[in-house]
């Protein structure tokens, strides 16, 4: 797959839209890699699979998020998606600000394993 547009800035970026919690939001797609590497083919991988079944997986964010709040007793918050991060290894997260944890925000992991955790911990 060809993903077009990407500029390089720690990174491969290019502003991306996401489905969350029913509302369009502009994020960033980023792609781990230093100056001078090109895109992996496990992100590729993992970016086709994401591109494939984009509205399965934004059903799966907002299940996550909904268990983890619950889980965690969260009721009145707010979360404000950021960028969809693929890294070396093909793993992939919606990565978001939040409220109750300004310095960290949250991963919400969607593949290997979907659970969410800290950015920190994803990255």
């Amino acid at each position: 797959m060809n993903i077009t547009g990407l500029t390089f800035d720690y990174g491969w970026r290019k502003p991306f839209i996401i489905n969350f919690n029913g509302e369009s939001h502009q994020v960033e797609l980023v792609f781990d890699a230093y100056e001078g590497e090109e895109v992996n083919n496990k992100q590729l991988s993992s970016y086709d699979s994401f591109s494939q079944k984009k509205q399965e997986y934004e059903l799966k964010i907002k299940k996550l998020l909904e268990r983890y709040l619950v889980a965690n007793n969260l009721e009145d918050y707010k979360v404000k998606p950021t960028s969809l991060q693929f890294n070396y290894d093909g793993s992939f997260a919606l990565l978001c600000e939040c409220d109750w944890d300004i310095e960290n925000g949250i991963a919400i992991v969607l593949y290997p394993n979907e659970v969410v955790t800290t950015q920190d911990n994803f990255l």
